[in-house]
């Protein structure tokens, strides 16, 4: 029996799974976007209960949400600061 592979979909939520969850935010919602379904909407919130809302495109970009038809580039990767501020600086030294 063949098995199957992941969905474009099923990747694309997996890799905002891991975007959030190295940030600690929890995710609320990810769909695919009702406008271009190659492209999806993912939902979550931070530390203090603040909403944000990512488009994620079909190649991967990240655009934060920032005002009605506005978003904005997000990087994906977190730079060396921001790995320190969530992981510790000797666990991101470590890897």
């Amino acid at each position: 029996m063949k098995k199957s592979s992941p969905s474009d979909f099923d990747l694309q939520y997996k890799t905002f799974e891991l975007f959030c969850q190295v940030r600690k935010w929890s995710i609320w919602r990810f769909a695919p976007n009702r406008k271009n379904p190659k492209q999806c909407i993912g939902y979550a919130f931070d530390e203090e209960g603040n909403e944000l809302i990512f488009l994620i495109s079909e190649n991967g970009n990240y655009y934060k949400f920032v005002d009605v038809k506005k978003w904005e580039p997000y990087e994906y990767a977190m730079k060396k600061e921001e790995m320190s501020d969530v992981c510790g600086e000797t666990e991101y030294l470590s890897r």
